[in-house]
């Protein structure tokens, strides 16, 4: 560079992306065609990286530490979950409108962490609730499982009846979907980054 920084090239056009040579490597630019392989050329050869430091590099560290703590549970992309819907079981009770659908639901997956960790799956569950005149209303619910396990869940509809001594026919239509969850420890990657950011001085 200008200022004397030795920098390595890694790739070559037009996905080239440089490196400082001394740690920590910092990156100094890189390709757009690294971004979008179609559109990043027409953005130019390549996109300069001007280093942090100050408070520039502070706030930078106050933003990721939020983006982390906003992490919650990620979806765990290697694995893929289902969820089968069975035992379900309608209680609707009388002159009230509410109905109450209560439903065993079984887990499985294909596939296997990235990290190795145990499995955690997230079931959404949707009950739709249709009566003859009072139209349909839709609850959901959320419960987490080990994979090839079965939990019950239920959620609740509420009707309101125009005539309270009337007969309703009652059809409930429950359906489950099923992601895998990152087992993810929030604490631990906010003290990495906390780490990371002590050593460039933010």
């Amino acid at each position: 560079l200008a200022d004397g920084t030795e920098v390595y090239q890694l790739g070559a056009a037009p996905s080239v992306l440089r490196v400082t040579a001394a740690k920590p490597n910092r990156v100094v630019s890189f390709a757009p065609a690294l971004l979008d392989p179609q559109a990043g050329p027409k953005y130019g050869a390549e996109f300069q990286v001007d280093p942090l430091a100050g408070d520039a590099l502070k706030t930078f560290h106050t933003d990721l530490d939020a983006a982390v703590g906003a992490l919650g549970s990620p979806f765990e992309g290697l694995v893929q979950a289902s969820a089968v819907v069975t035992n379900d079981k309608l209680d609707c009770k009388d002159f009230v409108g509410s109905c109450t659908t209560t439903v065993d639901v079984s887990t499985s997956v294909v596939g296997s962490p990235a990290g190795g960790e145990k499995s955690v799956v997230h079931i959404n569950l949707s009950v739709e609730v249709s009566a003859d005149s009072l139209g349909a209303q839709t609850c959901t619910t959320a419960a987490d499982a080990e994979p090839y396990a079965t939990v019950k869940m239920s959620c609740t509809v509420k009707f309101k009846l125009p005539n309270k001594t009337a007969s309703y026919q009652v059809l409930s239509k429950p359906n489950a979907t099923a992601e895998v969850r990152a087992a993810l420890d929030v604490n631990a990657v906010k003290q990495k980054v906390a780490t990371e950011f002590a050593g460039l001085g933010g």
